[in-house]
């Protein structure tokens, strides 16, 4: 599998700190309905997806998918949403997390 970086920082800034925002980064199979399958389990728990990037060259099997989610109002804990997700046979890889300075929320990995 070919590792991939992301070379600019993502940020989302929130004046609301009790908001519960974590970052992405799906490892996914590139074909077809592979963000679909993954966005309906993340709408099934309620949790709003904000912002990202999605990156499928025509030439790779896999593709990346970065982004922010809002977990405030989800009806499940994160990690019990994540291992769904993990357990679907388009994903090769997840991580997820966030960097919190005051009101900026920040991509924990690069």
């Amino acid at each position: 599998m070919e590792k991939y970086r992301i070379n600019q920082p993502i940020m989302e800034v929130f004046k609301d700190e009790k908001k519960n925002i974590l970052f992405t980064a799906l490892i996914l199979l590139n074909k077809p309905g592979v963000l679909r399958r993954v966005a309906e389990i993340f709408a099934r728990h309620n949790v709003n997806i904000l912002s990202g990037i999605h990156y499928g060259p025509a030439d790779k099997k896999e593709s990346i998918w970065v982004f922010s989610a809002d977990f405030t109002h989800a009806d499940a804990a994160p990690e019990v949403i994540f291992k769904e997700i993990e357990k679907l046979d388009i994903v090769y890889s997840v991580k997820y997390g966030v960097k919190r300075l005051a009101k900026y929320y920040f991509l924990p990995f690069g």
